[in-house]
């Protein structure tokens, strides 16, 4: 028997869950099932050679990026729905690179400017030689863990860092 599902991760699809942004507009959101321990393991070793900067901090594969950033890591949301909670939760630009600070959030874009992925600053370090703002962030990378990195230091399909947002109530 074949299940189609109308509105996927909408309010009627029970693999979703009550999820909403600061004005009441529903996120579209999915929970995902757990992979393997060996499954994760793999993808470990795959980042730890493609990426050997990147420390894991956790492994699962229950939520991604935008479900670890803005629905505490309950659910995966798709990166299509950034605008609307970047709007609706009272999200600014931060337009200045080296106005960031600990706590805002990196959007990173495709050539299209296509959001594909989040990561949450958690430190801003002044590099005075090279008179700009070295970044450390911490992002989810889809079905496999949670990493701390150089804002840079991405999967290549994840696209690169486009925008800076924060809700911090001072302009940036």
């Amino acid at each position: 028997m074949t299940y189609i599902i109308v509105d996927r991760g909408g309010p009627r699809d029970k693999q979703s869950i009550q999820l909403a942004t600061r004005l009441g507009n529903w996120i579209r959101n999915e929970q995902r099932h757990e992979r393997s321990p060996a499954s994760l393991r793999a993808a470990e070793e795959i980042w730890r050679k493609a990426l050997p900067s990147a420390e894991l901090r956790s492994s699962t594969a229950t939520y991604n990026c935008v479900g670890m950033v803005f629905a505490c890591r309950r659910t995966w949301v798709a990166p299509e729905e950034l605008e609307l909670i970047l709007g609706d939760d009272g999200h600014r630009r931060v337009v200045d690179r080296n106005a960031v600070k600990a706590g805002d959030v990196v959007v990173y874009k495709d050539s299209d400017n296509k959001p594909l992925h989040i990561a949450v600053v958690l430190e801003a370090r002044a590099d005075v030689r090279m008179a700009s703002t070295e970044l450390t962030v911490l992002s989810k990378w889809g079905a496999d863990g949670e990493y701390l990195h150089r804002e840079l230091d991405v999967p290549p399909d994840y696209g690169t860092t486009t925008e800076y947002w924060t809700e911090r109530k001072e302009i940036p």
